[in-house]
């Protein structure tokens, strides 16, 4: 439960069956570092995400999705920063 608002944390993020109450691009960012890692292409992936986190920033599943897809850039030398570097982008 958010304090100042009173909303419910946990159900404040978008379902993906109802896009109409979608954030703008939410969907299309998050569904394109989808792809990007199941291409091994993580640091598109890391934007992507980055991008979708912008739009909705109370979605802690991309997070989740972000943080792995820095830690798997990392280990494939696609990057050598920090998996935190990813949240400088926002």
């Amino acid at each position: 439960m958010h304090m100042a608002t009173g909303t419910n944390i946990a159900t404040s993020a978008p379902d993906p069956g109802d896009k109409s109450r979608a954030p703008s691009g939410f969907f299309k960012f998050n569904d394109r570092g989808d792809d990007a890692v199941k291409k091994k292409n993580f640091e598109y992936a890391v934007q992507s995400y980055t991008d979708a986190l912008r739009t909705h920033p109370d979605e802690t599943e991309t997070y989740k999705k972000l943080y792995a897809a820095c830690r798997e850039r990392r280990a494939s030398g696609q990057s050598k920063g920090s998996p935190l570097d990813a949240l400088t982008y926002m």
